[in-house]
């Protein structure tokens, strides 16, 4: 980054940059990312867990989502 940049996460607009890529990983502590909404969402590999993640819902959870969404230039699924 040229020693004039004075923000580090976003540089200048008029130069020349690699786009920076962030990652915000969806899962538990554990590893699982699979099936967080609903029980029949994915079974694959005979997974039983599925839903784990609607009754663990509140509304801290909705603001850091939406808080990490808001920096945003575009989404990649």
């Amino acid at each position: 980054m040229p020693p004039h940049s004075t923000d580090p996460v976003r540089p200048d607009p008029q130069e020349h940059h690699v786009g920076l890529v962030h990652l915000d990983i969806f899962s538990t502590l554990d590893g699982i990312a699979q099936a967080p909404g609903q029980p029949d969402e994915d079974t694959d590999g005979g997974f039983p867990f599925g839903g784990w993640q609607a009754p663990l819902g509140d509304g801290v959870q909705g603001r850091e989502i939406l808080a990490g969404m808001q920096g945003m230039d575009a989404l990649l699924l």
